[in-house]
C-alpha cells in the first residue's frame, strides 16, 4: 500500500512538472554586463533600460521604460502549437505590468497577444493565460513568453514560469 501511495504521487507530481515550459525564468545572469538574462532579448523597438538584480530568493530583472515608450524581453522560444493554453507566472514588484506570448510560424510569421496585469509595489504573484493561435503566415510552432513595462513605469520580475495547460 506504501508503496502504491508513493508511486501515485510520484506520477501526480510529473504530471504536474511536465506541464512546465522550459523559459529561463530565473534569470541567469548574461555573459556581458548590460545585456538580458542568458536564454533572452531585448523587444525591439522599445526604450528603456534593464538591471539583473541578484539576492537571496534569486535573480529578478527590473524593466524601466522611458517617456512614451513600452520597454520589455522575451524568452528562448518553445515549442508550442494553435489551441494550447499557456499560463504564465511571476513574481511582480511594480506597476502597469505586461504579459504576454509571441507566435512564431514556419513559414516565417508571428503575432502577439498581451495582457496588461495588476501588480503592487510591494509585490505580488500574477499570471495571464494566453490561447495560442496561428500566424498569418502559416501553423503556429513555437512561442516565446515576454515580460513588458508601460511607458514611463517600473517592474521587478522574479520566478518567471510558463505552463501547458488545459
Amino acid at each position: 500500500m506504501k508503496k502504491c501511495l508513493t508511486m501515485a504521487l510520484f506520477m501526480f507530481g510529473f504530471a504536474v512538472i511536465a506541464g512546465e515550459l522550459s523559459v529561463g525564468g530565473e534569470f541567469k545572469l548574461p555573459r556581458k554586463p548590460g545585456m538580458p538574462p542568458a536564454g533572452w532579448n531585448r523587444i525591439s523597438g522599445g526604450k528603456g533600460s534593464m538591471e539583473i538584480i541578484s539576492s537571496a530568493d534569486g535573480n529578478s530583472v527590473m524593466l524601466s521604460g522611458d517617456a512614451g515608450m513600452r520597454f520589455g524581453i522575451y524568452s528562448q522560444p518553445v515549442a508550442a502549437k494553435a489551441g494550447d493554453k499557456i499560463k504564465v507566472t511571476a513574481f511582480v514588484r511594480g506597476e502597469k505590468v505586461i504579459l504576454g506570448v509571441f507566435q512564431y510560424s514556419t513559414p516565417a510569421g508571428t503575432t502577439a497577444q498581451r495582457q496588461t496585469v495588476t501588480a503592487s509595489p510591494e509585490g505580488k504573484e500574477v499570471e495571464a493565460v494566453f490561447t495560442v493561435a496561428d500566424t498569418q503566415k502559416g501553423k503556429t510552432d513555437r512561442i516565446r513568453v515576454c515580460l513588458m513595462v508601460e511607458k514611463d513605469a517600473a517592474a521587478s520580475f522574479t520566478n518567471v514560469k510558463a505552463f501547458l495547460v488545459e
